[in-house]
């Protein structure tokens, strides 16, 4: 027999609470060196300057897998808990400088004394929610108050229950929304709970949006939630940008305010330190979050990225409103989880548990891609629904000179194959390849900005990224074309997208299929480009059958890739390793 619910969920969280403090634990064990190869730590740091704010720090290389937000500490290296608590702000690359904030949610602490000529180190450290998560879990299943979120979440939620209608077909027509986005607004607009999924580039931040512009016209509070800090941000500069008068403000520090700088969103550092001054507003706040906020009531709550919010977070934002509208896509990237599970509500996501609940509405044309690079994942992920909206359809990348075959505006798909061998998380070969790419589209007349490189491993993006830099000096580290992981590209869009996988070792990629052969990854990574999608694969890598049937299905999902999309051989010298 199975445990209750709230049961499961706890027991989820304290195992992933368990896998990071063990992840971290090994990867303290080993010596500076390892954990630098590993892109766990940073080495040779010497301190430019300090403030209040935290430190600048020269960094003559860094190969890294820190992220802006990542707790850190920055010590000698030795031991490494000693160091000083800070938070990873950016890497400035033109100037090899590292910036890092002062923690002020940990004790203050000096950095430890280095004799002369001594360099720091930074090092990971944990960051443990689970507390307050498994708090929020509680309180929703024992609160009486919190008894109708606690049915919706069960599946027992009546949509026949009376709730006002805020707005209707007419205002998403006045709004420009197309069909089945009129069709979701309506629904979000007039009952008690709606699940929209959203394919690649089919406007669900605009419908998102709109859906909140509604709300506050009619003088109510919403809560809007995601996983990340930029899923928030992208949804509040979308209400500000639509409506600049609205009443929004942000929970978080300003470090977490990408995006948002050119708007009148205010900001409030932390959930507790919020207070309701009455009227419409707006409150953005991550799921992370949120358990500060159990205890006030807003009439409409938002989630976007609903894909990527686990059922245990979703416990901290069911009891915050009276509605419920989530906006997400079951198919794109999933809740992130770092431990073995056996129970399948660990990968479950908000989104996926409602849209089987309940059912949800699909929009079916995207804005983003043109209708060759859409079909393939229209096929692939949502059974041919998916179409290339008109004004997108028949679009192509745009390139002076005489480019390659690879870059040419037609076809606007196509597989380059890698011929190297044994590679694992990095090839110097594809990185080169990739870099040359993005360098030509670039000389060739395509923005910067609409060009990105996706890689599957951060080690493999940094040396793109190196690359990149010295091919375009001219550039500004702001300026320089995306090279990263998908995880952080889900939401973006480039005209020109060269999906580098980097690896051809097939045992290698075996010992992590889920990720690597992860459906809803590549699905993700197939759909961020407008124009021109330039695939990077080594053959090698359509050896490998995964054994559990999701990785197994992303494994054939990529042989069918290899046998649609046409190829077009590169460069010799891409098959050293």
């Amino acid at each position: 027999m199975k445990a209750p619910l709230p049961e499961r969920l706890i027991a989820i969280l304290a195992r992933e609470r368990r896998a990071g403090a063990m992840q971290l634990r090994d990867v303290h064990a080993l010596s500076l060196e390892e954990r630098v190869e590993a892109g766990e730590a940073v080495k040779e740091l010497a301190v430019v300057s300090s403030g209040k704010d935290g430190y600048t720090l020269a960094c003559p290389e860094f190969v890294a897998r820190f992220r802006a937000g990542d707790t850190l500490y920055l010590g000698d290296g030795t031991a490494i808990d000693a160091g000083a608590a800070v938070v990873f702000r950016e890497y400035d690359p033109i100037r090899s400088l590292v910036l890092v904030d002062h923690d002020r949610f940990a004790a203050p602490r000096p950095l430890p004394a280095v004799g002369a000529g001594a360099k720091l180190v930074l090092d990971r450290r944990d960051a443990d929610f689970a507390d307050r998560t498994m708090a929020a879990v509680r309180a929703l299943f024992q609160s009486p108050t919190y008894a109708a979120a606690r049915e919706l979440l069960i599946g027992r939620a009546p949509r026949t229950q009376a709730v006002e209608c805020v707005a209707g077909p007419e205002r998403a027509r006045a709004l420009g929304l197309d069909a089945t986005q009129s069709e979701a607004f309506s629904a979000a607009c007039s009952q008690p709970f709606a699940f929209v999924q959203g394919p690649p580039g089919a406007g669900k931040t605009r419908l998102a949006a709109a859906v909140i512009g509604a709300f506050v016209a009619a003088g109510r509070r919403v809560l809007v939630t995601a996983f990340t800090h930029r899923a928030v941000n992208n949804v509040l500069e979308a209400v500000a940008r639509t409506d600049p008068s609205a009443p929004i403000v942000k929970i978080g520090a300003e470090r977490q305010f990408e995006g948002l700088d050119r708007t009148r969103v205010q900001s409030v550092p932390t959930a507790r330190a919020w207070r309701d001054q009455g009227g419409a507003c707006v409150v953005g706040v991550t799921t992370h979050a949120a358990p500060g906020l159990l205890g006030q009531q807003f009439d409409l709550a938002l989630v976007d990225e609903a894909g990527q919010v686990s059922l245990a977070h979703a416990c901290a934002v069911l009891p915050l409103a009276r509605r419920l509208v989530c906006v997400g896509d079951h198919l794109q990237l999933p809740p992130l989880v770092i431990a073995e599970h056996r129970d399948p509500l660990a990968r479950r996501s908000l989104f996926q548990h409602m849209h089987e609940l309940y059912g949800s509405f699909l929009l079916s044309s995207t804005y983003r891609m043109n209708a060759e690079l859409c079909e393939f994942p229209s096929r692939a992920f949502y059974g041919g629904r998916l179409v290339a909206a008109a004004q997108n359809a028949a679009q192509r990348l745009c390139i002076a000179g005489d480019v390659s075959p690879i870059l040419a505006p037609d076809p606007p798909a196509v597989i380059v194959p890698q011929h190297h061998r044994g590679a694992r998380v990095m090839s110097h070969a594809e990185a080169r390849l990739a870099a040359d790419l993005v360098i030509a589209a670039v000389r060739g007349g395509v923005a910067p900005t609409e060009v990105a490189v996706i890689a599957p491993h951060r080690a493999h993006g940094n040396r793109v990224r190196a690359l990149l830099r010295r091919g375009l000096p001219e550039l500004s580290a702001e300026l320089l074309p995306v090279v990263d992981t998908v995880e952080r590209l889900q939401g973006g869009e480039r005209d020109l997208i060269v999906l580098s996988f980097a690896a051809s070792d097939p045992q290698a990629v075996l010992g992590e299929a889920q990720f690597f052969f992860s459906p809803n990854r590549l699905n993700v990574s197939l759909t961020r480009a407008r124009k021109k999608l330039i695939v990077l694969l080594s053959e090698r890598l359509l050896d490998a059958y995964p054994d559990d049937p999701e990785s197994l299905r992303g494994s054939d999902l990529l042989r069918r890739l290899w046998s649609t999309l046409p190829r077009v051989e590169g460069p010799a010298s891409a098959a050293g390793a």
